[in-house]
């Protein structure tokens, strides 16, 4: 049974403080899923995200562009309860216990790579997906 609500990292104010909050799992629109996140990775734009708003995201917003987790609600799409998925978005929300996003933004985990060992590196372009061994890449 899933948590009503969950910790995560937000930017109340561009330039404040980054703080630790409870969040409340909002239902899911049909286009997305909810993730379990196990692990996050630092992108650039999240120090710059806690400093300056630069795409306008509606206050107060959760960092973390890159992270990998578990599906634990499908939205559709294919996806699965217990599914290992990989991905990251603009809007942020990776520095959370649980993340919501559109489908179209998820990458399933190659069955042979445990979950957890590892998570989306983007650099402005397609990105790439470092694992344990180091040996898988994305689109």
């Amino acid at each position: 049974m899933l948590p009503v609500t969950f910790n995560a990292l937000v930017v109340k104010q561009p330039g404040a403080p980054v703080r630790l909050q409870q969040k409340t799992i909002a239902s899911l629109k049909k286009d997305e899923v909810l993730i379990r996140v196990n692990y996050a990775s630092i992108n650039n734009m999240d120090p710059q995200l806690a400093r300056a708003n630069h795409f306008h995201l509606p206050l107060p917003y959760v960092l973390g562009f890159d992270f990998s987790g578990e599906v634990v609600r499908p939205g559709g799409g294919g996806f699965q309860v217990g599914d290992q998925v990989f991905g990251g978005s603009i809007a942020g929300g990776g520095f959370a216990e649980y993340v919501r996003h559109r489908l179209r933004d998820r990458l399933r985990v190659p069955g042979d790579h445990r979950q957890g060992r590892g998570a989306k590196m983007q650099m402005g372009g397609p990105g790439r997906y470092s694992f344990d061994p180091p040996d898988c890449t994305g689109p």
